[in-house]
């Protein structure tokens, strides 16, 4: 078993048995039609449960972001491709005690109605979808490498709160984090069933800190999905705490993940994925514990598709 970015033996040195598994190998890589748009969920949510006293408190929180991908062109020489990326819908809960809300940024509420804290992510995102939209360079492994924007996209995220993790995002390696699940960037070799590879995001958890992702995707094979012939690729997560919030003693332990992914290669894209992360909060001397879990999916595709499931939904809700 060997991983994908080890340096591979020279061709001159195999020998006839080595052909049936080069064969086996192959390369991936995405492929995006200039003119054709895309779409792009990506769902992300926590849950904990955490010792307050004699009492335990359990809550959830999470957000799902929608976004349009338009294709403009190619670049020729340098084998990139021009993307135009909107975020066009978010949904957000929270059941955190004194924090309760639930936001969609699809329906008209009465915020009067609403606690300050929906008001406030109401204000955060509703600024966010009206001036979120750029423009990127993706190479054909998946991998962002520049990224322009209009100027006052930069000045609606800096009146936010939490504006510098959310002004990181408007730089080439602050879209491959927020892409991460979705637009998974593929190693340069060619892959056989049982090879790895790896990418490391970093970014903020609420009120744990600062941490760090390891998001270590394996080969595992041709799969049938959804009547098609796609490859499955099963992740491993590793999370690492690497500034704790308000530098509390606090270490992680029992970490357990799960992960898959499913690539369509006649389409050229990553279809979904999903993933879930647990693992303990344990203050240094032992005397507290808490259990988290964050876990994620992501669903990728043509814009067309997504239009006929929303047409079908309608539908089935008019009939009621």
């Amino acid at each position: 078993m060997r991983a994908a970015d080890e340096q591979s033996s020279n061709n001159s040195s195999e020998t006839k048995e080595d052909a049936p598994l080069r064969q086996q190998e192959k390369q991936f890589r995405w492929k995006f039609e200039p003119g054709k748009k895309y779409f792009w969920s990506s769902m992300f949510e926590t849950n904990f449960t955490v010792p307050q006293g004699d009492a335990v408190v359990k809550a959830a929180g999470g957000s799902t972001l929608d976004f349009e991908i338009l294709v403009l062109d190619r670049t020729g020489d340098q084998n990139l491709t021009k993307l135009k990326v909107s975020l066009v819908g978010v949904r957000a809960h929270s059941t955190i005690p004194e924090m309760e809300f639930d936001y969609d940024s699809s329906k008209k509420i009465d915020e009067a109605e609403q606690n300050e804290i929906y008001k406030l992510t109401a204000k955060m995102f509703s600024a966010i979808i009206t001036e979120f939209k750029l423009e990127c360079l993706v190479d054909a492994r998946g991998v962002v490498k520049d990224v322009s924007y209009d100027k006052i996209l930069m000045t609606k995220l800096e009146t936010l709160p939490n504006s510098q993790s959310l002004t990181a995002l408007l730089t080439a390696k602050g879209l491959n984090s927020l892409f991460y699940g979705g637009l998974i960037p593929f190693p340069e070799e060619p892959l056989q069933k049982g090879d790895f590879w790896g990418q490391s995001y970093f970014g903020q958890a609420g009120g744990l800190g600062t941490i760090k992702i390891e998001f270590i995707p394996r080969y595992a094979g041709p799969v049938k999905r959804e009547n098609k012939q796609w490859e499955q690729f099963d992740v491993e997560l590793k999370m690492h705490l690497l500034r704790s919030f308000q530098q509390l003693p606090v270490k992680i332990k029992k970490r357990t993940s799960t992960g898959v992914f499913y690539f369509d290669p006649q389409s050229q894209i990553v279809r979904s994925s999903e993933w879930e992360l647990k693992f303990d909060l344990v203050l240094n001397d032992g005397a507290a514990k808490g259990q988290f879990s964050f876990k994620g999916n992501s669903r990728f595709g043509f814009a067309e598709e997504r239009n006929k499931i929303k047409a079908k939904a309608t539908e089935a809700e008019n009939q009621k």
